[in-house]
Protein backbone atom coordinates (compact mmCIF):
# COMPACT_ATOMS: atom_id res chain seq x y z
CA UNK A 1 0.00 0.00 0.00
CA UNK A 2 1.37 3.35 -0.54
CA UNK A 3 -0.88 5.18 2.13
CA UNK A 4 -2.27 3.66 5.26
CA UNK A 5 -3.54 4.47 8.33
CA UNK A 6 0.17 5.19 9.91
CA UNK A 7 0.71 7.13 7.04
CA UNK A 8 -2.49 9.10 7.67
CA UNK A 9 -1.97 9.67 11.26
CA UNK A 10 1.59 11.04 10.73
CA UNK A 11 0.68 13.57 8.44
CA UNK A 12 -2.23 14.47 10.78
CA UNK A 13 0.50 14.95 13.93
CA UNK A 14 2.23 17.25 11.21
CA UNK A 15 -0.18 19.53 10.99
CA UNK A 16 -0.84 19.63 14.83
CA UNK A 17 -3.51 17.11 15.02
CA UNK A 18 -3.50 13.86 17.10
CA UNK A 19 -6.07 11.15 18.12
CA UNK A 20 -8.06 12.37 21.60
CA UNK A 21 -9.09 8.16 22.25
CA UNK A 22 -5.22 7.39 22.56
CA UNK A 23 -3.85 10.64 24.30
CA UNK A 24 -7.11 9.97 26.74
CA UNK A 25 -6.47 6.37 27.31
CA UNK A 26 -2.80 6.74 27.10
CA UNK A 27 -2.10 3.95 24.57
CA UNK A 28 -0.60 3.42 21.54
CA UNK A 29 -1.94 3.45 17.63
CA UNK A 30 -2.69 -0.20 16.94
CA UNK A 31 -3.17 -1.13 20.93
CA UNK A 32 -6.30 -0.01 21.51
CA UNK A 33 -8.40 -1.65 24.09
CA UNK A 34 -11.59 -0.64 23.20
CA UNK A 35 -13.00 -1.48 19.52
CA UNK A 36 -15.02 0.52 17.83
CA UNK A 37 -16.65 -1.51 15.10
CA UNK A 38 -18.35 -4.91 15.19
CA UNK A 39 -17.82 -6.98 12.10
CA UNK A 40 -21.24 -8.50 11.71
CA UNK A 41 -22.28 -7.68 15.21
CA UNK A 42 -20.12 -10.41 16.15
CA UNK A 43 -18.24 -9.77 19.50
CA UNK A 44 -15.18 -12.02 18.47
CA UNK A 45 -15.15 -10.13 15.40
CA UNK A 46 -14.22 -6.36 17.29
CA UNK A 47 -11.75 -3.62 15.61
CA UNK A 48 -10.98 -0.02 16.87
CA UNK A 49 -11.39 1.80 13.49
CA UNK A 50 -12.91 5.31 14.47
CA UNK A 51 -11.03 8.40 15.47
CA UNK A 52 -11.62 12.01 16.75
CA UNK A 53 -8.47 13.79 15.86
CA UNK A 54 -8.43 17.27 17.20
CA UNK A 55 -5.58 20.16 17.78
CA UNK A 56 -2.86 19.03 20.40
CA UNK A 57 -3.63 21.95 22.31
CA UNK A 58 -6.93 21.14 23.00
CA UNK A 59 -5.82 17.31 24.29
CA UNK A 60 -5.14 18.23 28.09
CA UNK A 61 -8.78 19.23 28.38
CA UNK A 62 -10.68 15.86 26.32
CA UNK A 63 -12.27 13.56 27.66
CA UNK A 64 -13.24 10.56 25.41
CA UNK A 65 -15.87 7.73 25.75
CA UNK A 66 -16.84 4.74 23.45
CA UNK A 67 -20.55 3.50 23.44
CA UNK A 68 -20.43 -0.16 24.95
CA UNK A 69 -21.44 -2.98 22.74
CA UNK A 70 -24.18 -4.17 25.52
CA UNK A 71 -26.28 -0.97 24.61
CA UNK A 72 -25.01 -0.12 20.95
CA UNK A 73 -24.73 -3.58 18.93
CA UNK A 74 -28.66 -3.99 18.34
CA UNK A 75 -28.37 -0.44 17.50
CA UNK A 76 -25.20 -0.08 15.24
CA UNK A 77 -22.00 -2.32 14.15
CA UNK A 78 -20.38 1.20 15.16
CA UNK A 79 -20.12 2.56 18.57
CA UNK A 80 -20.44 5.96 18.97
CA UNK A 81 -17.42 7.53 20.00
CA UNK A 82 -18.09 10.91 21.79
CA UNK A 83 -15.31 13.75 22.90
CA UNK A 84 -16.13 16.57 25.23
CA UNK A 85 -13.53 19.08 25.56
CA UNK A 86 -12.74 22.58 26.65
CA UNK A 87 -12.08 24.17 24.01
CA UNK A 88 -12.03 27.77 22.40
CA UNK A 89 -13.02 27.69 18.27
CA UNK A 90 -10.10 30.94 18.66
CA UNK A 91 -7.44 29.51 20.61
Amino acid sequence: RWWNHSDVVRDLEGIGLQSAYHHCRNQLQGAESEPTFFLQRKIEKSYHIDYIFVPTKWLAESIGEIGKAERWLAISDHMPVCLSAKCSIDA
